[in-house]
């Protein structure tokens, strides 16, 4: 008999171990995040345009990291500004080298932004050209969680040709 109760016992505590574990597990839903690029006007040769690089999403996240690539040999970087960034604390402040713009940094707190500005670029367009993208590339946006998740990233390259 101390036998049976013993086994019941033991199965009843496995059993409600079972089920608090199952109700206490954490279903995070993914996150989809839009990083992309604005223009100020269309490139044309000679002239200088401004392109913003923003961020829409509408779950809170607080670590963004990428680079933005660019033809070099059609565009001059004449500056970049981080002054109106949602991103308060840079681990990389935009950085140029070889066609591309890496940057990666911390919004303490999280940010639930739509079109919240991650830094803008002054280029010069050097020569004529017939068209050409900017894009983002090795994107990451972490999910303000503390779970240290990544959200989905949704991008599409931002064409700079002339004006036609």
């Amino acid at each position: 008999m101390n036998i049976k109760k013993y086994l019941l016992l033991n199965y009843c505590f496995i059993a409600t171990a079972i089920l608090v574990f199952a109700f206490s597990i954490n279903f995070v839903e993914a996150i989809t995040a839009e990083v992309g690029v604005n223009l100020e006007k269309k490139a044309v040769a000679g002239e200088d345009f401004l392109a913003t690089i923003y961020l829409n999403v509408d779950e809170p996240v607080n670590a963004i990291e990428g680079n933005l690539v660019f033809p070099s040999d059609l565009l001059e970087v004449v500056g970049v500004s981080d002054g109106d960034s949602i991103v308060n604390l840079w681990l990389e402040k935009p950085k140029i080298s070889d066609g591309r713009i890496s940057f990666s940094g911390i919004i303490p707190g999280g940010s639930t932004s739509r079109g919240g500005q991650i830094f803008s670029i002054i280029f010069k367009v050097i020569d004529d050209f017939d068209t050409e993208n900017l894009y983002i590339q090795n994107a990451k946006i972490f999910i303000n969680d503390g779970s240290g998740e990544e959200a989905d990233i949704f991008f599409l390259p931002t064409e700079i040709g002339p004006v036609e």
